[in-house]
């Protein structure tokens, strides 16, 4: 399905070209080398200044990593090298363009992302299953998060059967996908476009597009894969993976496992689910319980994967002048976290005051933490895969030495994909506020740290550190809903099948029949 493809193709245009306006607007009204100075949007390895002088000791027949002065993505120095093509006069016009373009297809990659989330969480069975459940089971309809006036509005046979839920409450028997409708008179949103206008109108996200961070051109890579295993197109989305893990950071390579699921290379169910037109898994053959992996396939996507990985190394390996400075450089700055740059994250600080001899321990440790979580995430939660992606994405976000602020914007963005899940979260306008303060008071406590001189590095580290535990019980709250949402479908499951085995008096474990199929 195209990510304009509906009935708020006019809406999503609309939105795009607001959010293409913000952004030209702020690059091209004199802030952008104050953006670009903004630690919570730009880190050392992401900054187009610092591209700009790889860039330049390349034309003077040097590395373009020689000094430590770069140690980026080769992607950020092919963006320079195109920008540096035009005109004296129209340079800044062009990065501001081609950043802005970038940018766009993120967030129609992630609007994409979002049509294919809700017509899975909109397939028959879950909504057959939650009849069998408890009141306390299902989803809140009281939550003021959950009920936002929001119509969901999605294809679920591929252009012949169009499905409109709306109701009063967020999640209920009559609304599978969770979310209500706008009021009398009101205008309804489709969730998709919500989620458009979410990232595209983010005065963030906005800004760091408009301070040229080598984020924006990098994030387009892992949501393609994802929107592309959600499309079940193998060899793009191994190629995306590919992309995001050698041109952006190494940890969009564990992906590789919920983009599998997506792409049915492991199925749900005992027997093997049947898959309707949208990849949704139909009531024939269901079983909450178990999840079948198919090996061969899987296999066979790891190969595409390497294979990707090899020819973009390759590719980045001629353009550097046939040098591998750029993937010791890349390795220096993700794995050995030797630039201490401050930033949003916890290592800069932790590794400055440890002692030397300490590092190594620390740095495995650290750096360690979000792969460990990948498997038994997967586990336990592969019968969700779209959303399992979402969750993988925000752990790697909060466990990276190099955050910014644009990384949990992103997750939240991901999270409302799911409205199934998301109704389930609870605490989240408590914890978004308490969020917002440290969000609020950072740049103030870098300006007494550096610029005024009043202040030191505990002033900016120490909101920091309560901004990601905060930040860390959001992702938290997801990973607890899912939890919840396997778990009420598993015990209707099994009230549903016990229920079936005692009317057709076997007493045993007969093979359920869901209501509807034939």
């Amino acid at each position: 399905m195209s990510p304009l493809r509906g009935h708020g193709f006019h809406r999503a245009v609309g939105i795009c070209c607001c959010g293409a306006a913000m952004r030209i607007g702020l690059s091209l009204s004199g802030l952008q080398p104050m953006l670009a100075s903004a630690m919570e949007l730009v880190v050392s390895s992401t900054s187009w200044e610092r591209a700009q002088e790889g860039y330049f000791l390349g034309t003077l027949g040097l590395s373009h990593y020689a000094g430590g002065a770069f140690s980026g993505s080769p992607l950020m120095l092919a963006a320079v090298a195109l920008c540096a093509m035009l005109p004296a006069a129209v340079r800044a016009v062009g990065a501001a363009v081609l950043f802005c373009a970038f940018d766009l297809a993120s967030a129609l990659l992630l609007r994409a992302i979002c049509v294919r989330a809700v017509a899975v969480e909109s397939c028959e069975w879950e909504t057959q299953l939650e009849e069998w459940m408890d009141e306390e089971s299902k989803p809140p309809t009281d939550d003021p998060v959950s009920s936002t006036s929001i119509a969901v509005e999605c294809n679920l046979a591929g252009g012949a059967n169009t499905k409109r839920q709306t109701g009063n409450a967020a999640v209920s028997r009559g609304n599978p996908t969770g979310v209500s409708s706008a009021g009398a008179g009101g205008v309804a949103w489709d969730l998709p476009d919500v989620v458009l206008a979410a990232y595209l109108l983010n005065p963030v996200v906005a800004g760091q597009c408009a301070a040229l961070s080598g984020d924006v051109l990098g994030r387009v890579f892992p949501l393609a894969a994802l929107a592309a295993a959600g499309s079940r197109r193998p060899g793009v989305t191994a190629g995306a993976l590919a992309a995001a893990a050698c041109l952006w950071r190494f940890y969009a390579a564990p992906l590789l496992l919920p983009a599998a699921l997506m792409l049915g290379t492991f199925s749900c169910g005992s027997v093997g689910a049947a898959t309707n037109k949208t990849g949704g898994k139909t009531a024939a053959g269901f079983d909450p319980r178990s999840l079948k992996v198919d090996g061969k396939a899987f296999l066979r996507l790891s190969a595409a994967f390497a294979a990707w990985c090899a020819a973009i190394l390759g590719v980045c390996w001629l353009a550097t002048s046939r040098s591998w400075a750029f993937l010791w450089a890349a390795a220096r700055g993700q794995l050995l976290c030797e630039d201490l740059t401050p930033n949003i994250g916890l290592y800069w600080y932790f590794f400055v005051e440890v002692f030397p001899r300490f590092r190594g321990f620390f740095r495995v440790l650290f750096l360690s933490q979000p792969y460990v979580y990948v498997l038994p995430a997967t586990l336990r939660l592969g019968m969700f895969p779209e959303a399992l992606a979402s969750l993988v994405l925000a752990i790697f976000g909060l466990f990276q030495p190099y955050p910014t602020l644009v990384d949990p914007m992103l997750a939240g963005c991901l999270f409302l994909c799911h409205p199934r899940t998301s109704a389930r979260m609870r605490l989240v306008i408590p914890v978004g506020m308490a969020a917002l303060v440290p969000a609020l008071l950072l740049p103030t406590m870098r300006h007494l740290w550096l610029q005024a001189g009043t202040g030191n590095a505990n002033f900016y580290y120490f909101q920091t550190v309560g901004l990601n535990v905060l930040l860390a019980v959001f992702v938290l709250q997801f990973a607890a809903a899912l939890v919840k949402r396997r778990k009420a479908l598993t015990m209707a499951f099994e009230k549903r099948r016990k229920a079936q085995a005692a009317a057709a008096g076997t007493g045993g474990g007969a093979a359920v029949a869901f209501k509807g199929d034939s």
